[in-house]
């Protein structure tokens, strides 16, 4: 904010020189990931159970998916034959204009992840 303020003062002939050019921004720590426990996991599955969300739920915490690749997933990237779930969209929020469907920030986030079925 100061460096706008300056750069803003300086175009409009108040300072001759922005003293913040060059100036580094500190970096904000890097929080840890929280990753659920083998018991937290049964607990939100159990909380989950007949829930709407029970199903996104086990497919989240079978495959690593993260939220967005989750809530970006169609029919169409199913594939039953082969036991796969094909990445190739995900859902981000565009300032001013909502939730959009995007493909993957990166290569390796285009992905097929095998699933494993159990038969009853």
């Amino acid at each position: 904010m100061l460096h706008r303020s300056l750069k803003d003062a300086k175009k409009r002939g108040y300072v001759a020189f922005n003293a913040a050019d060059g100036a580094m921004q500190p970096r904000l720590p890097q929080k840890e990931m929280e990753i659920l426990d083998e018991r937290q996991v049964l607990d939100l599955l159990i909380c989950a159970k007949s829930s709407r969300h029970e199903a996104l739920l086990h497919v989240a915490i079978k495959t690593g998916m993260r939220q967005g690749e989750l809530l970006g997933l169609k029919w169409s990237d199913l594939d039953w034959d082969r036991g796969t779930i094909s990445i190739v969209r995900q859902v981000q929020r565009v300032k001013g204009e909502g939730m959009q469907f995007m493909p993957p920030k990166t290569k390796a986030g285009r992905r097929t992840i095998k699933l494993v079925l159990h038969q009853s």
